[in-house]
């Protein structure tokens, strides 16, 4: 421990500036009673110990109080509280300050000055190197649990103390510990009654597994059924918008019949229609031959008149050739004027033919329904007879899986006993 050196009070309780030089052996306080000697002591506690708490202790009409500390080793501890609350350590040219340390005295300040409480316990302790006024001989002020702590602290019972009370704590844990173990046992004990028969079980384990893995092959299949089955629901979703529309195209067939006999009427049409660009051709010939030979009409007496001149022969054998041209046009023409008239009649086919126009793109939109009909109609029957295959296996399985089990007798979940009636639930489920 440290020797004080002096100590320096502003503005504490009834001091405003007081220094103490403290004698290297023995320093004596002397004065009359309300002049502040026990207020040296309460400084000097605070210094140390951050003693006592709160702000009563600051002189009247001051608003700081400082409080400094000088060592014999030229250490300087201040402790000062006003705008400020902190500790101010001084060791040599370092300087450390401490603030924030709420109602205990910073580690360095204690390692500082050497004169560290000896702790009783979280509540208790004690301060050998300083008392007060009014404070008793040692240990004789304080409570009996005090008392005997610190006994056993100074003869080192609280050693043997602490070891009674671990080693009450161990077996107290001990004993808790082996309780928990034997319940432990008996539940094993008890859970492994239920096995018994794990010799027969071991037995049979193999064939259960076999069994297990054909049921989670069964599973994958039954998935697989389960996919098949809703991609064939959406099949049949779509052949019955497919029939719809054929329903909707139920007359057709009338439309093709109608089609085929409209082509061959377009045909006769388009023929007619030759005919009759030809005529009008041929009325136009026959029109300007109509004025030729009414130009002609006293050819035959001049013929006469100048058969013999040897000038008109070429002209003579010319309008002959003319001539048979003419009456063979002429039963030409005849025979367009029947023709004629049948193209008259021509006039009723137009509707149809508009209404055949629309035909050919109708009949291509069916052909393709017709083809999409045809391919679902043969995916739907093999989706048909992939489900009743995997349904017929699955029933195997399902029969010999269930003859398994009531020969075993067990379940093969929990080894509990099952009879026959509950194998038959345990099956029906997985159906």
């Amino acid at each position: 421990m440290k020797k004080l050196r002096n100590l320096t009070i502003e503005n504490f309780q009834s001091h405003e500036h007081t220094s103490i030089d403290f004698d290297e052996n023995f320093t004596v306080i002397v004065g009359a009673s309300d002049q502040g000697k026990s207020a040296i002591i309460r400084a000097l506690k605070w210094v140390l110990y951050n003693e006592p708490q709160g702000e009563e202790y600051i002189r009247v009409g001051a608003t700081n109080v400082r409080v400094s500390l000088t060592l014999d080793d030229g250490t300087i501890i201040i402790r000062e509280r006003g705008k400020k609350n902190r500790y101010i350590l001084r060791q040599g040219k370092d300087e450390r300050i401490f603030e924030s340390f709420g109602r205990g005295v910073p580690e360095e300040i204690l390692n500082a000055h050497g004169m560290i409480p000896i702790k009783l316990d979280e509540d208790h302790s004690l301060r050998l190197s300083l008392s007060e006024q009014l404070d008793g001989p040692f240990l004789l002020s304080e409570s009996k649990p005090v008392k005997a702590k610190t006994i056993g602290l100074l003869s080192g019972v609280n050693i043997v103390d602490q070891a009674i009370r671990d080693i009450t704590t161990d077996i107290r844990e001990l004993m808790s510990e082996e309780k928990n173990i034997r319940e432990n046992i008996s539940r094993i004990n008890d859970e492994l009654s239920g096995f018994d028969d794990l010799d027969l079980m071991e037995r049979v384990l193999p064939d259960i597994k076999n069994k297990y893995s054909e049921a989670t092959a069964i599973k994958y299949r039954i998935d697989l059924l389960d996919s098949l089955k809703d991609k064939l629901n959406v099949k049949n979703e779509e052949i019955k918008l497919n029939m719809e529309i054929i329903n909707a195209l139920s007359t057709i067939t009338v439309a093709g019949r109608k089609l085929s006999d409209a082509g061959m009427e377009f045909d006769r049409y388009n023929k007619l229609k030759g005919y009759y660009d030809r005529l009008q051709h041929i009325n136009k010939r026959v029109s300007s031959l109509a004025d030729v030979l009414d130009r002609m009409c006293g050819i035959e007496n001049t013929f006469d008149r100048l058969k013999d001149a040897n000038l008109l022969s070429g002209r003579l054998s010319r309008l002959k050739e003319h001539k048979t041209k003419l009456d063979m046009i002429t039963g030409r023409l005849k025979g367009c004027e029947v023709k004629i008239d049948r193209l008259k009649t021509s006039d009723k086919a137009t509707p149809a033919l508009k209404e055949i126009e629309g035909i050919p793109s109708r009949l291509k939109r069916l052909k393709e329904l017709h083809d999409r009909l045809f391919r679902i109609e043969r995916d739907l029957e093999k989706a048909c007879k992939t489900e009743e295959e995997k349904r017929n296996e699955k029933e195997k399985w399902m029969s010999a899986y269930g003859q398994l089990l009531k020969r075993i007798g067990r379940c093969p979940v929990c080894g509990s006993e099952i009879d026959d009636h509950t194998v038959e639930k345990i099956i029906e489920e997985l159906r």
